[in-house]
């Protein structure tokens, strides 16, 4: 899970207009929770669905949860508060909800696009509509009450914070908690409960693409310690082997680079990808000398 900033997201004023101006009023003039669904159900999809073209080009066609692209599963708009209706997640956990009533969702925010997010069809048929709140939390049940102060469980890819708590397996490609339950509960908590409700550990397509990833950056590795011990072998005086070895390992370094950079359309998972470097740099100083400072300098990390 990679930030998404909303902020840059730029969507084409005549939608906003028609979304703001025309639906969000419509349906707040329902005069029954009812009527709004039934509203909702005329006006689905064929509202929101233009709006997917720009969120895909906004993250480069990669999913704003996995960093899947789209070579793994279809894309769809998932509305990151339900709009119908709100289900309960099942099982004893850490992190409780906070009871609401569970048959009303944030139907205000069904024609917001700041409540879209773009999500691949593993994801959106297993989020559907969970939305878990810590108990205490405040509940916005209607448009008055300031949604934005609920205290949520669900990691959000447009919260710059909620995406520092996933981490990853580099043995296994598995998402994991960032953090350990004992010294951070609620962190652990958040990220184990996401990872669940996302499926993001439980399809293999995916499962399987990340491990692709993860043997893609051990070859790079090889590579670049093969050369780096062939560099050390050539004579100090032969300054054209130096060069040609020289030349090769700063490609390879590169390419370590382009791996962090979601703006490529084969650059995926490259939250995973910085998990992978920077436990590589605890035992290979080469990684902390030549591809953080070029990752950097591009603000890629």
């Amino acid at each position: 899970m990679r930030h998404i900033e909303l902020n840059n997201l730029h969507l084409p004023n005549s939608w906003k207009k028609k979304a703001s101006r025309v639906h969000t009023r419509r349906i707040r003039a329902k005069s029954s929770l009812q009527e709004i669904k039934e509203y909702i159900k005329s006006n689905g999809t064929s509202v929101w669905k233009p709006t997917k073209r720009y969120l895909m080009k906004f993250s480069h066609n990669k999913c704003w949860f996995t960093e899947a692209n789209n070579a793994i599963s279809s894309f769809h708009i998932e509305h990151f508060r339900p709009k119908k209706k709100v289900k309960k997640l099942k099982g004893t956990w850490k992190y409780n909800e906070q009871t609401r009533n569970w048959n009303v969702g944030y139907w205000w925010l069904t024609y917001n696009w700041r409540n879209y997010r773009l999500c691949c069809d593993i994801l959106n048929s297993h989020k559907g509509n969970y939305f878990p709140l810590s108990i205490g939390s405040l509940v916005a049940t209607n448009p008055t009450i300031n949604h934005s102060t609920e205290d949520y469980v669900l990691l959000d890819p447009t919260v710059s914070n909620d995406v520092k708590l996933l981490g990853f397996d580099v043995a296994t490609g598995e998402a994991i908690p960032k953090y350990d339950e004992r010294n951070y509960p609620v962190e652990y908590s958040r990220a184990r409960i996401s990872i669940i409700v996302y499926h993001l550990n439980e399809d293999v397509l995916l499962l399987e693409s990340r491990k692709q990833k993860l043997k893609e950056l051990d070859k790079l590795k090889k590579r670049i310690v093969q050369n780096i011990f062939k560099f050390k072998q050539v004579d100090a005086q032969n300054l054209a082997a130096k060069k040609v070895i020289s030349d090769i390992l700063s490609d390879y370094f590169q390419d370590l680079v382009d791996l962090l950079n979601p703006k490529l359309l084969n650059s995926t998972y490259t939250a995973m990808v910085k998990v992978y470097l920077d436990e590589l740099a605890l035992t290979e100083s080469w990684v902390g000398k030549y591809v953080f400072p070029r990752a950097r300098k591009q603000n890629l990390i």
